[in-house]
């Protein structure tokens, strides 16, 4: 995992987040998604 994908995935974890998910939700469909 590179740099620009790693903060491709931490980007959308906190687009997740703020949509109303948990923290554990937002990063493994970040990580799914990735």
């Amino acid at each position: 995992m590179d740099k620009e994908e790693l903060e491709d995935i931490i980007t959308r974890t906190v687009e997740y987040y703020f949509e109303g998910l948990t923290f554990k939700e937002a990063i493994n469909k970040a990580l799914e998604e990735g």
